[in-house]
């Protein structure tokens, strides 16, 4: 499914507030930065390193298919399609990203930027990155084969999750999260599409799939492109060139409380046919937890998701720090010697949690006009990620 990206310009703020963790060495001094550069173009930088990388190849088509035999699609995009493969020396399975290369123009850099991102990540909740070929015509990308499904698939086949499924599923995110913001790579296109399930088990690991919009932070460069796709983007990133100046790893956390919102209830927390409207909705931070199965959701889950889902990028958790909230104790009843510093629903949290509409202490979040009720069926979930 194409990624939409609904324009390309300036950026919004970040960092983390009181009561918060920074996001490490790659982001200290990000403010700062935002202030004073603008994003800097690393497609030549790319360029060399591909070609000292013994991992990427430049190859006739007859030398690839002498390595590689490729098989049924199984997914499709934009520029590319995905396909079964099988490594012909070891008789591995793989998945092989055809790519043409007639699709991007000279010196566009995102395809460069995709495969490079793919080598630097190393982590068993991210797409295991094989090799690269590239051709006249083609780039093959190859990585390990997974054969779950989305994770859309199952949430529109099953309804909501379990509240302990939801949140085993959650952990593995934010640990891929916390690994990817450590790394200096923020993906900016978190969304349940993006994220594989590595086996059809019901309890299959989730494995992030998609990284054709994450960018790579090295020295002063910034966020400075509004991307992503609507449902799941944060309300920083769509007042870009308004109000702040660029946006940081915080727009990843605030696509993973929507992604949370929807695997406890099963329905979308911003929705709207205008998207005029839904960007609206996201930018004020209104959603609704009045729907009977929220009762149903404990406390502490629904203290992590208002924490993920706050306005302010700067008082939003950060991956790590949401790693260590009391919902995963509760949840997956690991010993208490195993758990780092808990976080508790304190009432400096609840202020913290209050400041997107001044709803203290309130389950529904509400405009002048009254209370905002978003509360989508199933077909009108799949409908509106169908569009």
């Amino acid at each position: 499914m194409p990624v939409s990206c609904f324009s390309s310009s300036a950026s919004a703020p970040a960092s983390e507030g009181p009561g918060s963790t920074d996001y490490g060495n790659c982001f200290g001094a990000l403010l700062k930065a935002c202030k004073r550069s603008k994003s800097v173009s690393s497609g030549a930088v790319l360029s060399d390193e591909l070609k000292r990388n013994p991992r990427f190849r430049t190859v006739s088509e007859d030398e690839f298919q002498k390595l590689y035999k490729v098989g049924k699609t199984i997914g499709s995009g934009g520029f590319s399609i995905v396909r079964n493969g099988k490594h012909i020396p070891t008789g591995e399975d793989v998945a092989v990203k055809v790519i043409d290369r007639s699709k991007y123009v000279p010196n566009d850099g995102s395809l460069e930027r995709e495969i490079v991102v793919l080598d630097k990540v190393h982590h068993p909740y991210c797409i295991d990155f094989k090799e690269c070929f590239f051709t006249r015509k083609h780039v093959y990308v190859i990585t390990e084969v997974v054969t779950g499904g989305e994770l859309l698939e199952r949430v529109l086949n099953n309804g909501k999750f379990s509240e302990k499924k939801a949140c085993r599923i959650m952990k593995q995110l934010l640990e891929a999260v916390a690994y990817l913001h450590s790394q200096g790579i923020v993906h900016r296109d978190l969304k349940l599409e993006n994220i594989l399930l590595k086996s059809p088990d019901e309890d299959s690991q989730i494995i992030i799939a998609d990284f054709g919009l994450p960018k790579i932070f090295e020295g002063a460069s910034t966020l400075t492109t509004i991307c992503g796709s609507p449902q799941y983007v944060a309300p920083e990133v769509l007042e870009v060139g308004q109000k702040p100046l660029c946006y940081t790893p915080a727009a990843d956390l605030w696509s993973l409380g929507v992604i949370m919102y929807i695997l406890l209830s099963g329905n979308t927390p911003f929705d709207d046919t205008n998207e005029a409207v839904l960007f609206q909705k996201i930018k004020n931070g209104l959603f609704s937890m009045k729907q009977p199965v929220w009762e149903t959701i404990s406390l502490e889950g629904k203290d992590l998701m208002r924490r993920l889902l706050i306005i302010v990028p700067e008082k939003r958790l950060t991956a790590k720090k949401a790693l260590q909230h009391s919902w995963f104790e509760v949840m997956i009843d690991e010993p208490k010697q195993n758990i780092p510093e808990t976080q508790g629903i304190s009432d400096d949290s609840q202020k913290n949690i209050d400041s997107n509409e001044e709803t203290k202490k309130k389950e529904v979040f509400t405009t002048e006009g009254g209370n905002v009720m978003i509360n989508k069926s199933k077909e009108n979930l799949q409908a509106r990620h169908e569009t």
